[in-house]
């Protein structure tokens, strides 16, 4: 038995797995239909999808005068935030556990040497007039098994 799946349904499921708090299927199943999605959609960027996915974490931004960084954690209250961004020198810190939720959800695919780049990008439009002049990824990880230089 076939079925017929719309252009529209699709679009949703996308935009369903991106906004969700709670995965509604495999990181496996859900790149597959966004690399398909990607492919099948020339004015669809990865990053948009990236963009979108990070907007839905719904980041708490905390800034800290004394450390001199703007944090972006999940909660107030979170031990650790995911993305840390240093003032003074512009440096973006992105947790490892954030790279890895957004590599499975896009699957290891090409995307996967840009995705440090599009975080920072996102970071910098969500506090204007900072710029981003690097980034790097800090947490416990094989990086032999994480390779996103």
């Amino acid at each position: 038995m076939k079925l017929l799946i719309t252009e529209s349904s699709i679009d949703k499921l996308v935009y369903k797995i991106l906004n969700s708090k709670v995965k509604i299927m495999p990181d496996e199943n859900a790149s597959k239909i966004i690399k398909a999605y990607l492919n099948n959609n020339e004015n669809v960027s990865i990053e948009e999808l990236i963009f979108i996915k990070l907007d839905s974490y719904r980041f708490e931004i905390i800034e800290s005068e004394l450390l001199d960084k703007i944090f972006f954690a999940e909660s107030p209250n979170d031990n650790i935030a995911k993305i840390a961004y240093s003032t003074p020198d512009g440096w973006c810190h992105i947790h490892v556990d954030l790279i890895t939720k957004i590599r499975n959800m896009f699957g290891d695919t090409e995307y996967k040497l840009q995705i440090k780049k599009i975080i920072s990008d996102w970071v910098e439009s969500k506090i204007p007039g900072w710029r981003v002049r690097d980034a790097e990824i800090e947490g416990l990880f094989d990086d032999r098994e994480l390779d996103m230089t």
